[in-house]
């Protein structure tokens, strides 16, 4: 998959994201054949790729394009019977293609990029705004707060 990202600088790039995953890996229901799964999958990046359009019309930050993005997959993917894991990993082909786009905006690597925006001072690697990622401290916080799609009580992986 690629995408195509504009910063608010102008400088234009593209991001990638690819997969391969075999069917069955998230729908486990003996009912679906393995083609019933392969339509799932293509129906969860299909809703995403809706959701990801809609919601960066608006510029603003990866993380809030995501969040916002991801939250309306979440919500359409049970009217399709899309279990949550089909319905995420439609959602993380965007997520992982923008991640990518916003490293190479910054000339970082998608792996140094997370390590640069938990160090930087005052603001994230890759060209993105600050967000609530920039410091260890921030993520932590975010990961202890309930998710504001579901409601889902928080991560219990960072520790105060």
């Amino acid at each position: 998959m690629v995408v195509d990202v504009e910063a608010t600088d102008g400088r234009r790039v593209r991001g990638y994201a690819g997969d391969n995953l075999a069917p069955k890996w998230f729908d486990k229901d003996p009912s679906k054949s393995f083609r019933d799964n392969v339509k799932d999958e293509l129906a969860a990046i299909r809703i995403a790729h809706q959701d990801y359009l809609e919601a960066a019309k608006v510029p603003r930050s990866v993380f809030q394009i995501w969040l916002d993005a991801f939250a309306e997959c979440r919500r359409l993917g049970p009217g399709l019977h899309l279990n949550p894991l089909t319905v995420s990993f439609g959602s993380s082909f965007f997520e992982r293609a923008l991640a990518d786009a916003a490293a190479r905006l910054a000339g970082a690597d998608v792996v140094a990029c997370p390590r640069h925006w938990r160090t930087a001072s005052g603001r994230t690697g890759c060209g993105i705004s600050r967000s609530r990622w920039a410091s260890r401290a921030a993520s932590c916080a975010w990961a202890r707060s309930a998710c504001p799609a579901t409601g889902a009580p928080p991560s219990r992986i960072c520790r105060p």
